[in-house]
């Protein structure tokens, strides 16, 4: 009953759709030979995948999105064809492809045998799916360290390098890239050697992983020296002040480092989320897989660990690397900020001591304004008069500004601030 109703359902909406692209049509006798003939078409489609056959993929396509819009024509690939009319009043037949076009259907393969010969060669994306028995998504590679096992293949990424890893080949894709090509004879020297004491998966991967593991410590060693040099030239004690083009050279280390941290951090969680999977380990023994036909019991995957362990040591040696260079810079910081507080205090300082003088000279100078009253006195009548007042302002001027700056001075040294920014001016790396 049920197939029934879909059946009707579905000669219903075919019929509708038929009746209102009839309509929407100019009623030209061009147009309608062009409409019946593709009419036709339409009709040998339908009846070949709906009607004759009315399969789980034709019931699909009459539910698809497709449907819902006038004039479209589901085929058995999974595109549509859709019906429609020009300005000029010709028919116009539209194919929609079931995948995105910006996806690219070739790839630049680069595939070494077990004797580490190679050869370079662009495929179909669905060739390459085919062949190793995956799937489109367990390419998408969506973090720039992953790795898993996906049939009989390992699948891996690690920053730049992506590869497909079996029991007797290694295909490296998207071997046009610059930094690919560079690692291609290097890869064919690390393969070319004896398989008695690993499988030919493991000796791939460690070449894969100690490819990554060499680029990332060159990168940490490019890093390191131009990072401690800035911080010893911003913490030189002979400088007065902070240079600001190499607090910029130094925000952009600080960036180029967090950046590195962030690629280094995943490449170690990667590697830890195999190990702590048993599973995983077991299941990349290829090589046992094809010649017994079994998988590896997880309690003998001491090959895989150690190996994973190794360069998961490696990795984590440079994270702690990044993490003394990131307290280098944050203790570097604490001082350069400890440096400008004590040259503001030393400024603030200075501007008060000033402040404290044009004080005393202000007050002395209240005796020369007494005097500028044009009042009579018996002082303006002794010779000596004027310098015996000027000298008497100076003198009131320098000891009063004298009594400011003692007081000042025990203040400062009686306060806890004071005791402890002072010494700030000596602090040397």
């Amino acid at each position: 009953v049920g197939t029934k109703k879909m059946l009707w359902l579905s000669v219903c909406r075919t019929v509708l759709r038929e009746s209102f692209v009839k309509q929407s049509l100019p009623k030209t006798p061009e147009a309608s030979g062009n409409f019946r003939t593709l009419q036709s078409r339409v009709c040998r489609c339908r009846s070949s995948s709906s009607v004759l056959s009315f399969s789980p993929a034709s019931t699909h396509h009459a539910h698809s999105p497709f449907l819902s819009r006038p004039g479209t024509v589901p085929l058995a690939s999974g595109s549509c064809r859709r019906l429609g009319t020009t300005k000029s009043g010709d028919v116009q037949d539209t194919y929609t492809p079931a995948f995105s076009t910006s996806t690219p259907l070739t790839v630049t393969v680069t595939k070494f045998g077990q004797d580490g010969s190679y050869v370079t060669k662009v495929v179909r994306r669905s060739d390459l799916l085919l062949e190793y028995g995956i799937h489109a998504r367990d390419l998408r590679f969506s973090t720039l360290s992953s790795m898993y096992v996906r049939g009989n293949s390992i699948i891996v990424r690690l920053q730049h390098i992506k590869a497909i890893v079996t029991h007797k080949s290694l295909v490296l894709l998207d071997s046009d890239h610059t930094a690919i090509a560079t690692f291609l004879p290097e890869l064919k020297e690390k393969l070319d050697c004896p398989k008695e004491l690993l499988p030919f998966e493991f000796i791939a991967l460690e070449a894969l992983l100690m490819k990554i593991s060499s680029v990332l410590e060159e990168r940490l060693g490019r890093l390191q020296p131009s990072l401690v040099e800035v911080l010893n030239t911003l913490l030189d004690p002979r400088l007065f002040s902070v240079d600001r083009g190499q607090l910029h050279i130094l925000l952009h280390h600080s960036k180029s480092l967090s950046e590195f941290h962030s690629l280094v951090k995943d490449v170690e969680l990667t590697l830890t989320e195999m190990l702590d999977s048993d599973v995983d380990l077991a299941d990349m023994y290829l090589t046992h897989y094809k010649i017994t036909g079994e998988d590896r019991d997880i309690d003998d995957i001491e090959e895989i660990s150690n190996l994973l362990e190794a360069y998961q040591m490696q990795v984590e040696d440079m994270i702690s690397k990044i993490q003394e260079l990131r307290e280098l810079i944050d203790r570097s910081e604490s001082v350069i900020l400890i440096n400008l507080d004590s040259q503001r205090n030393v400024m603030l300082r200075l501007s008060l001591q000033l402040e404290m003088g044009v004080f005393s000279a202000t007050v002395c100078g209240m005796v020369g304004v007494a005097f500028g009253m044009n009042l009579d006195s018996s002082l303006e009548q002794l010779p000596f008069a004027f310098w015996m007042v000027t000298g008497a302002m100076i003198t009131g001027a320098g000891l009063l500004w004298r009594r400011l700056l003692l007081f000042l001075g025990r203040n400062l040294d009686r306060s806890p601030m004071g005791k402890l920014k002072r010494p700030a001016g000596t602090i040397k790396k």
